[in-house]
């Protein structure tokens, strides 16, 4: 679901597919579960999953206004 970036020996980067992301979201808005619990069974971090959460939640619930 991801790819390491490697540079000069050292890890600089790590993308994560659109797929895997919306997957991650979705555990958390469609199930109730908390970005601490399912950053940690996905073994990523808490921050990187509160960011994709946030992301989801300004596109999909802007209100005008």
């Amino acid at each position: 679901p991801y790819t390491t970036l490697f540079r000069s020996g050292i890890m600089s980067r790590v993308k994560y597919s659109d797929e895997f992301k919306a997957r991650v979201v979705r555990e958390i808005v469609e199930n109730d579960r908390t970005i601490a619990s399912v950053s940690a069974s996905y073994d990523l971090p808490a921050q990187t999953v509160g960011n994709w959460v946030g992301r989801y939640r300004r596109d999909h619930y802007h209100r005008p206004g």
